[in-house]
């Protein structure tokens, strides 16, 4: 099973620096439009995604980092 998870360095509307936000979404869109819905008016500096393979329920899984 693969679970994509987004992560994003953003500055709020307020100036202040928010890093590694994590987003569990199936696609970008559900994960920016999430973001929206938390912050208002942010401003995205940066974001990857990882897909995280979990290979049995009682293993922890693996996280393979993609960068745009």
């Amino acid at each position: 099973m693969e679970v994509k998870r987004f992560v994003f360095n953003i500055k709020t509307n307020n100036g202040c620096i928010v890093k590694n936000l994590k987003l569990i979404a199936p696609d970008y869109v559900s994960a920016e439009s999430r973001l929206v819905a938390m912050y208002r008016f942010c401003q995205i500096l940066e974001m990857h995604e990882e897909i995280i393979t979990q290979r049995d329920k009682q293993l922890p899984g693996k996280i393979k980092t993609t960068h745009p």
